[in-house]
């Protein structure tokens, strides 16, 4: 989509490549990044989305 803070995921760097010069995609779900992986990875390309369990960890 256009390039809009409401729309901006961060990546680093090999990932953002990673989705400019290949088949997946991302795209955010209430305000989530969902990344879509290609057809020969997974053919019904389901989104994945990192779990939030990182952000419950506080030890």
């Amino acid at each position: 989509g256009p390039t809009r803070i409401e729309n901006c995921v961060m990546l680093c760097r090999p990932c953002h490549r990673l989705i400019h010069h290949s088949d997946w995609e991302v795209r955010l779900d209430s305000g989530r990044p969902e990344f879509i992986p290609p057809g020969w990875i997974d053919v019904e390309r389901k989104p994945r989305q990192r779990p939030m369990v990182h952000l419950l960890d506080i030890a």
